[in-house]
C-alpha cells in the first residue's frame, strides 16, 4: 500500500467504512437486513438507510426491542445486524441478547460502535470498558474487534458470511492509523503475528494494535527485540498463537481499548496460566469509570494507554524475565 492511500485511509471514519461495507454486503446477500435504535448517523448504518432503504429498520430508542425483532427476523431467514451503541448492547439490550439469540446459537451480530475512549465528550455513560468481557462470558457468541478500516472490512464480511452463531462485532467510531495492507485477509479465531521478536510480545486488539506499532518501534531504537501479535478474535482466541508468543519470548504485554478486567488481558491471562506462564503485563484501563475529555489523546494519557506508556510496561514485564 502506498503512503499517500495509508494516509487517506487512516483519516477515514471506522463507522463510514463500517456503513459502506454493510451496503457492499447488502447488495450481494439479500437476506442481510440492518435495526437501528435512533443512532444511524453516529453508528454509520445511515449509509445502509440511504441506499438500501427497504432492508433498514428503524426501532427508535429502544433496544430491547430491537434485539427482540433481530431474534425474530432469524428465525425467517434474515441475517439481521443491530446497530447501536457498545454501551447498550453490553447493557439494555444483553437480556434479550442472551435468552432469545445466544442460547439457541441462532445466527445474527450486534454491531457495538463507540467502545471504550472513542465518545471521549459524552463520559461514563457512554464510554464501556467492560463490553468485551460481558459479551465473551455469554456461551455461543463470538466476538470480534477489528484494529483498522482495512482489517474492518474483512472481518465485518467474515462476520456475515463465516459464522453460524451470533457475533458481537465492536467497532470504532473515529479515525485511526492503519496498519494492515489492502491484501490483508482475516480468518475468525486467528491471531495475526504483525511482527516477529523474542525479547518481548505485544498483544493487541481492536485499534491498539497501531499504538503497538508505535510502541514496538519505540522499544526496538532501544535494542530490544520485540513481537507484535494482534487478536481481532477474543473469542474465540487463537490459543497456539498465544502459546506461541510466549515460548518464543517469555514475557507478554496485553493492550486494549477496555478494562483490563474481563477484556484481552483476561483472555490471555487464562491461556497462559494454563498453557505456557510467562510474566505478563495489561496496558488499559483499570478498575473505574471513564472522564470526558475535549480530545480523546488526553483519556490515552490519563489511563496510561500511550506508546510511551506501553513501552515502560514492556520495560518492567521484561525485568521479571530475569
Amino acid at each position: 500500500m502506498d503512503e499517500t492511500r495509508r494516509n487517506e485511509l487512516a483519516a477515514t471514519e471506522h463507522r463510514r467504512v463500517f456503513g459502506e461495507t454493510l451496503v457492499e454486503i447488502g447488495r450481494e446477500n439479500e437476506k442481510l437486513v440492518v435495526l437501528d435504535c435512533d443512532v444511524a448517523t453516529s453508528t454509520g448504518s445511515a449509509v445502509f438507510r440511504d441506499q438500501l432503504p427497504q432492508r433498514f429498520y428503524q426501532i427508535g430508542i429502544a433496544e430491547q426491542n430491537a434485539t427482540g425483532m433481530l431474534a425474530g427476523m432469524i428465525t425467517q431467514g434474515d441475517i439481521p445486524v443491530l446497530c447501536i451503541f457498545s454501551f447498550l448492547a453490553a447493557s439494555r439490550a444483553v437480556d434479550p441478547w442472551i435468552v432469545q439469540v445466544a442460547h439457541d446459537n441462532m445466527h445474527g451480530i450486534m454491531a457495538g460502535s463507540c467502545g471504550g475512549i472513542d465518545m471521549y465528550v459524552t463520559g461514563a455513560s457512554h464510554q464501556p470498558d467492560w463490553d468485551l468481557g460481558v459479551m465473551r462470558s455469554i456461551p455461543n457468541v463470538t466476538v470480534i474487534v477489528p484494529g483498522d478500516v482495512v482489517e474492518l472490512k474483512h472481518a465485518l464480511r467474515a462476520a456475515v458470511e463465516d459464522v453460524e452463531g451470533p457475533v458481537y462485532f465492536r467497532y470504532a467510531r473515529s479515525a485511526h492509523p492503519v496498519v494492515f495492507d489492502d491484501d490483508y485477509r482475516f480468518r475468525v479465531g486467528k491471531g495475526i503475528f504483525v511482527r516477529e521478536g523474542t525479547d518481548v510480545c505485544l498483544v493487541s486488539t481492536g485499534t491498539m494494535v497501531s499504538r503497538a506499532v508505535q510502541a514496538a518501534d519505540m522499544l526496538q531504537e532501544k535494542g530490544i527485540r520485540v513481537g507484535i501479535l494482534h487478536l481481532p478474535t477474543i473469542k474465540p482466541v487463537d490459543k497456539d498463537a498465544l502459546i506461541r508468543a510466549a515460548n518464543e519470548t517469555g514475557a507478554l504485554v496485553t493492550m486494549e481499548n477496555h478494562g483490563i478486567i474481563g477484556g484481552l488481558g483476561s483472555v490471555v491471562s487464562e491461556v497462559l496460566s494454563e498453557h505456557s506462564p510467562v510474566p505478563l503485563r495489561r496496558v488499559g484501563i483499570r478498575d473505574q469509570f471513564v472522564y470526558s475529555a475535549h480530545k480523546a489523546e488526553d483519556l490515552y494519557v490519563r489511563y496510561r494507554m500511550t506508546p510511551k506508556d506501553i513501552v515502560e510496561t514492556a520495560e518492567e514485564v521484561l525485568k521479571m524475565k530475569k
